[in-house]
């Protein structure tokens, strides 16, 4: 685990920030009931490889292996 970390550190930066930027956006989404746009949200981060993990209030995502 701490490996792929790494990789994401040093290799995926921009993917990291991407990803953030797109979750809070699929909150504000949700907040607003927009629930299509929540979902095209979460389509387009499955296609870029990236799982969501809704807990509660917070969103967890990771890379699929």
């Amino acid at each position: 685990f701490d490996t792929v970390l790494g990789i994401l550190e040093s290799n995926d930066e921009n993917l990291s920030a991407t990803v953030e930027k797109l979750i809070e956006e699929r909150k504000m989404a949700r907040e607003n009931k927009n629930y299509q746009r929540s979902d095209e949200i979460r389509k387009e981060l499955d296609e870029m490889g990236i799982v969501l993990e809704d807990t509660g209030p917070a969103t967890r995502w990771k890379k699929k292996l």
